[in-house]
């Protein structure tokens, strides 16, 4: 290929020749060609690179006195600068428009894949046969670039492109073959090659993997969460899930961009990996996170970047040495983990003085983080990338190394792939958010597992040092059915009954008493929201589970209801309840019962209550909260009127509650014990 090629060493002619007869005109008329005309891509700045120099030179050293002219230079040449990088609103254009094909009588040309005779590695994969159409007098880098545009569209993903080819040709008196690359087809017509190829059609191709030079400019300047896809890239397959954000995502997902870390959640996709890895195709690994949570430092203004080396982000208790377990393995799954090539230093057990320690290397030199995307448990390696997505930076990492003493150096079996990585060490990053999160939730622990010994000392005799009670997996399972709306779901079970009321005053005498129940719910998976007036609404979506420690995000069109919720005559009102300082709660009665997902033997309903109504607030910092079974908000005090809605089968499918005035909730006679 070289685009422009020719019609760059025709203006690099004529520059020079205007420059030697001092035509100032013409030299400024072959300027404005240039800036007009040519498309400086890099296989162009390789061929005729000095084209610029000669551009930026002729002003000053032929025509010094002209202002003008050395502007324009000025300006064509940071346009062809411009012109080098691949970006996202350049992309389609540069890589993936067609040639336009004339509308006359075509032939059809079959690209057949070559690569495993001339590369190493090429048996490793193979593509299929494509069959691209084409004219006779046409050039034959226009039909290959409408074969390369095919099938990177089949084979890679967007971002990373297969761009250097080279065809294999008879020689014009057929004794041998020769391979010409793409670069050197412009004088090439497809009746030349025809010619040459005799009685077949067939045009055998040879990837060159090891020099997509271009692809490598692509999106280097664009963070991840900025990136945007082609609409021909399949969505990510439902095996690919989303996984646990961190404990502080919501939180700062919630509130503006100010100076601090916080996270970004970006699609799996929004990477591009090797080109080949990270696609919606794949088979291997056998876990994927759909979507990873991206730690980014902000500056002033809107300026942010993903965090780097320099500093070490994980928390001592959060270090893992291999071999790490299938649990620990998953639990890094959509997270940014730092891994160290250096082994973690131990305290001496002994009395003896230390010696002089000897004098270590900087951090970055040690110190890597990276994204983890992928698992596999099978031979427990961790896919990862570069938090930044930066061309060749994927690998494996391995996790089954026992000898921390001498660790393996990297291996690379592929040079095509990924290479395999080793670890003394790895955790995931943590946030000053996260780690204040965990100090809280391990004060607010230990402050109830005091009065739990102050109330029934007889019970709780042995405390244990770990956080292993019902109290800190309920606000995972919070936090996680939190992310954002599409992940505020509950489950409805067959007979299901829902529970309305104080949520603060529900337990207050043992067990569970709500103002209001509602029988005759359609089963499957409800969503919650509420409006801009205050009122709630509780929807059926889907049928289906929850699966409330990985909570499956309903799809765009699962969020809006598929009947009017203006027709009256499918509405009525199912009860009352009144609401003086506390809390409202909606929650099915299942979480509640034997093996319900709000059991446990280690803590009563009073205990889970307690968690729901009081530490969720503090923890998420907003007045709905979404909670395993329902939902519980703050709103005003008053009568809470509870309203139901029934499809063709008199199956109630929404639930509305909202205060009303004028109306008077029954009267409550519970009351606190020490009243």
């Amino acid at each position: 290929m070289v685009i422009g090629l020719v019609r760059a060493q025709e203006l690099k002619g004529a520059i020079l020749a205007a420059q030697c007869a001092r035509d100032l005109e013409g030299v400024r008329r072959l300027f404005e060609c240039a800036r007009d005309e040519l498309v400086w891509s890099p296989a162009l700045s390789d061929r005729i690179g000095d084209l610029r120099q000669i551009i930026s030179s002729v002003p000053p050293s032929t025509f010094p006195e002209d202002e003008r002219l050395e502007d324009m230079a000025a300006q064509i040449n940071q346009k062809f600068e411009e012109d080098l990088w691949v970006t996202p609103e350049n992309m389609i254009e540069r890589w993936y428009t067609e040639p336009p094909l004339p509308s006359v009588e075509t032939v059809h040309l079959t690209f057949r894949d070559a690569t495993a005779d001339h590369k190493a590695f090429g048996a490793l994969e193979i593509w299929a046969d494509e069959e691209v159409e084409s004219i006779i007098d046409e050039a034959v880098l226009d039909t290959l670039l409408r074969f390369r545009i095919r099938a990177n569209k089949k084979y890679r993903h967007p971002y990373r492109p297969s761009l250097d080819f080279d065809i294999l040709l008879p020689k014009a008196e057929g004794a041998e073959s020769e391979l010409i690359n793409i670069d050197n087809l412009d004088e090439y017509l497809v009746q030349t090659i025809l010619a040459r190829l005799g009685d077949t059609k067939v045009i055998k191709y040879v990837r060159n993997d090891d020099k997509n030079g271009e692809a490598q400019f692509y999106v280097e300047n664009t963070d991840p969460w900025a990136r945007t896809l082609p609409d021909w890239l399949s969505p990510a397959p439902p095996t690919w899930r989303r996984y646990t954000p961190p404990a502080s995502y919501t939180r700062a997902a919630s509130r503006t961009a100010a100076d601090g870390i916080q996270y970004k959640e970006v699609p799996l996709s929004y990477f591009g990996g090797t080109g080949r890895d990270i696609l919606p195709s794949i088979t291997t690994p056998p876990l994927v996170a759909s979507h990873v949570y991206l730690p980014v430092q902000h500056h002033e203004g809107d300026y942010c970047h993903a965090l780097g080396d320099e500093v070490d982000h994980v928390v001592s208790a959060d270090r893992l040495v291999p071999p790490l377990t299938d649990a620990q393995a998953r639990s890094l799954l959509g997270r940014a983990i730092q891994y160290s090539t250096a082994p973690l230093s131990e305290p001496r057990d002994d009395n003896r003085p230390q010696k002089k320690r000897k004098k270590t290397r900087p951090l970055y030199t040690t110190l890597q983080t990276v994204v983890v995307w992928g698992y596999d448990p099978a031979t427990s390696l961790l896919s990862c990338t570069s938090p930044f997505g930066l061309r060749n930076t994927d690998f494996v990492l391995d996790l089954r190394v026992a000898d921390r003493e001498v660790i393996p150096a990297d291996k690379q079996e592929d040079p095509h792939g990924v290479p395999r990585k080793f670890a003394y060490w790895l955790g995931v990053v943590s946030s000053p958010d996260d780690r204040k999160l965990r100090e809280e939730q391990a004060m607010g622990t230990a402050a109830i597992s005091v009065q739990a010994q102050h109330e029934n000392p007889e019970e709780v005799a042995d405390i244990p040092e770990e956080n292993d009670g019902t109290l800190i997996p309920i606000e995972g399972l919070v936090m996680r059915l939190n992310i954002d709306d599409t992940t505020r779901i509950f489950e409805v079970l067959v007979k299901d009954r829902m529970l309305l009321g104080d949520a603060t005053l529900a337990t207050v005498h043992g067990g569970l008493d709500f103002d209001v129940t509602v029988d005759g719910l359609k089963p499957g998976i409800w969503h919650s929201l509420v409006d801009d007036d205050g009122e709630v609404e509780l929807l059926w979506a889907r049928p289906g589970h929850v699966d409330y420690e990985d909570p499956e995000p309903l799809e765009d069109d699962q969020m809006s209801t598929p009947f009017s919720m203006e027709d009256d005559s499918r509405w009525a009102e199912l009860g009352v309840y009144g609401v003086d300082s506390g809390i409202s709660g909606a929650i099915m009665q299942s979480v509640f019962v034997e093996d319900g997902v709000l059991t446990s033997d280690e803590g009563g309903t009073r205990d889970v209550m307690d968690v729901l109504t009081k530490q969720a607030f503090e923890e998420l910092g907003s007045e709905f909260i979404a909670v395993p079974g329902g939902i519980v908000w703050s709103g005003q005090d008053g009568a809470y009127v509870v309203r139901g809605h029934k499809d063709d089968d008199g199956l109630l499918v929404a639930i509305t509650i909202r205060v009303e005035e004028g109306r008077f909730p029954p009267l409550n006679l519970r009351m606190p014990k020490n009243l």
